[in-house]
């Protein structure tokens, strides 16, 4: 049985699939951006705060890590 397309077609046909795949790939990156920025930074923020309030958690008693937390609240909130 003969092929449909020959190999050239074949190619170009894969190639431009793949071209249409990347361009919609970076289309969806380019729209999702700012969303994907504003987790990866809350990522690294998170990352980078966790050992400090690992250590933290050891000194401070219960009632000063919520009053910490709360202030912290009320502080961002008003920011």
């Amino acid at each position: 049985m003969n092929a449909i397309l020959s190999p050239l077609q074949r190619l170009m046909t894969t190639w431009l699939l793949i071209l249409a795949t990347g361009w919609a790939t970076l289309k969806v990156f380019q729209y999702f951006s700012e969303l994907l920025s504003i987790f990866v930074t809350a990522g690294l923020v998170a990352f980078l705060l966790n050992y400090p309030v690992a250590k933290l958690q050891r000194f401070l008693p219960a009632v000063w890590q919520q009053l910490w937390f709360i202030s912290s609240l009320v502080s961002v909130w008003l920011c």
